[in-house]
């Protein structure tokens, strides 16, 4: 996001960023450490759907359907057991996000154990100078991109740039 949207923000009409990890380092809570590591050290199905429901949705409010979980899982198991991930990890920009310009919209779920909400507002209202809403939906998880409302949000808010 920051890359185009501070070289080129003349291409941009808005960023909606979704529990973003640039606007704080990763949580080093003991529980999500522990969520996050167990399936990465033992990939079975059932540690990836314990990191699921610690980490990633806040059920019953924030999931998935059955078939869709089963499958996410499914994936997650083969990844963690094949993948050689050399993609680049979230990070706090900091000082970076100075430089956004474009119109930036925050969404939020409050039970995001990744990268806790209260921190990523903070960290929004002092690097975002360009922040116009903060949307921060109750019983929802860091996995916020599944989450209808937010869609619906998203949709909403693309809807009136028209």
């Amino acid at each position: 996001m920051h890359e185009l949207a501070i070289t080129n923000p003349e291409k941009v009409k808005a960023a909606f960023l979704f529990n973003p990890g640039c606007l704080q380092p990763f949580s080093m809570s003991v529980k999500n450490l522990f969520a996050n590591l167990l399936p990465i050290v033992s990939p079975t199905s059932k540690n990836v759907r314990r990191f699921l429901d610690t980490a990633i949705f806040s059920k019953p409010d924030h999931g998935l359907s059955p078939l869709a979980e089963e499958l996410l899982i499914d994936y997650e198991v083969f990844a963690l057991k094949r993948y050689n991930d050399r993609s680049q990890k979230p990070y706090f920009m900091a000082n970076e996000l100075d430089d956004v310009s474009v119109a930036t919209y925050l969404l939020l779920g409050d039970s995001d154990l990744l990268f806790p909400a209260d921190k990523s507002i903070r960290n929004a209202r002092i690097h975002l100078k360009s922040l116009c809403e903060t949307k921060v939906f109750a019983n929802v998880g860091h996995g916020i991109e599944t989450y209808a409302e937010a869609m619906v949000y998203l949709g909403e808010k693309i809807r009136s740039f028209d």
